[in-house]
């Protein structure tokens, strides 16, 4: 992820901070010297990873707690990308999996799964893209300092199979290209969950 030089007011928003391998790239921002905006829904594992964070770095950790499976809570961390001109990166490593046939995920329940995952895979992912880029775009003018977006994806996303394969090919493709904000997108293999 190709980021701007570190220091107090570049920071790197991070969703799905809370476990795995979003908290773990916040461990690696903070020990590159970078300060972080900590994003996820279980707010005491991220009050717990922040005060890592600040032993490891001495620098600023924020906690953000927001469900970004909800338009409320995605909302709320879109407007902190498109507001808080310290932000200079985004990774989108927010996400989950559902396992089974889709056609024993067609009841209620299973459908309720299925559309939690779109829109936090998917939905909330294009969202925060389209705002950081905008918002990176218009500071890296303004300050000739560029931005970066990191989408997490999964190996699994070139592999030709529905439901959470299909969520993490559009992960993949959802890194818009743009001058003064350089999209990544990384497909690392399976990790075990929480």
């Amino acid at each position: 992820m190709p980021l701007p030089p570190p220091g107090p007011d570049a920071h790197v928003l991070v969703t799905g901070a809370s476990s795995g391998i979003g908290a773990a790239i916040a461990r690696a921002l903070a020990g590159r010297g970078y300060p972080t905006q900590l994003v996820a829904r279980r707010e005491e594992a991220l009050r717990e990873l922040a005060a890592e964070l600040r032993g490891l770095s001495g620098l600023t950790a924020e906690v953000h707690a927001a469900d970004l499976g909800s338009d409320e809570g995605r909302d709320t961390v879109r407007r902190l990308v498109l507001d808080d001109e310290r932000v200079l990166g985004v990774v989108n490593a927010a996400g989950y999996g559902v396992t089974g046939r889709v056609a024993d995920l067609a009841d209620d329940e299973g459908r309720a799964k299925l559309d939690g995952l779109v829109r936090l895979n998917v939905l909330a992912l294009h969202d925060l893209s389209v705002a950081a880029v905008g918002a990176l775009v218009h500071r890296a003018r303004a300050s000739r300092r560029p931005g970066a977006i990191l989408n997490v994806s999964s190996i699994t996303a070139f592999q030709p199979l529905p439901g959470w394969r299909a969520t993490r090919r559009a992960r993949r493709s959802c890194s818009p290209s743009r001058r003064r904000c350089t999209p990544s997108c990384t497909a690392p293999g399976s990790a075990s969950p929480r």
